[in-house]
This record gives C-alpha cells, structure tokens and sequence, in this order.
C-alpha cells in the first residue's frame, strides 16, 4: 500500500491553521522536532514518520492518535465530530470579528 504524505502534510498545515497553532507550539504539545515537523509538513525528503510519531502530532492536533495515520493509508478518518464542528464555528466567527474590526467588510 502506498502511504499519501502529502494528504498527511496538508491534513496537518490546515489543522495548524485552524487551532492558531505555530509549527514551535505544535512541537511542544506533541513532543515532536521542530525539524521532524517542518519535514513532515513539507513533505520532503526520504524520511517518513513513525506511527507513534503520527499518533502524538494527532493527540497534539485535538484529534484522534490514530488520525494521520489512517491519513497517510488513504482513509477519511472521522476527525472528532461535534468537536470539529464547534472549531470550524469559532473560526468563522474570528474571521468575522476580525473583518469587522478591521472595516474590510460588512458582515450580516
């Protein structure tokens, strides 16, 4: 079975945006490299992360430990339900809040 990296890159840099998070804040609450992360999220190179690896960026993302790596074999892992729900909320509303405040549109 060939492993989707570039699902499990792009799975991680959307999320990273979702929660507000730096790739230094990612590293602390997963215990990862700040280097291990930065290829994992660019996605080069040979190197090709550990399931354990996997499993604690996922804990560290508010998801499931198995999360990335049903990401990396090609599945569309439920992400946490009514949780990503309220998260997708908050974030809109920010970036209402954020329109409103600085005056770069109407929000109705």
């Amino acid at each position: 079975m060939q492993e989707n990296w570039e699902a499990v890159a792009e799975a991680i840099n959307t999320r990273m945006g979702e929660l507000d998070l730096s790739q230094q804040d990612l590293a602390v609450r997963s215990q990862v490299s700040s280097a291990t992360l930065r290829g994992i999220q660019r996605n080069y190179g040979t190197y090709r992360p550990s399931r354990r690896t996997l499993a604690a960026v996922s804990a560290a993302l508010n998801w499931p430990r198995e999360y990335l790596g049903a990401v990396a074999d090609g599945e569309t892992p439920e992400g946490g339900g009514p949780l990503d729900e309220l998260r997708n909320e908050v974030r809109e509303l920010r970036e209402r809040v954020e329109r409103l405040e600085t005056g770069s549109g109407r929000d109705r």
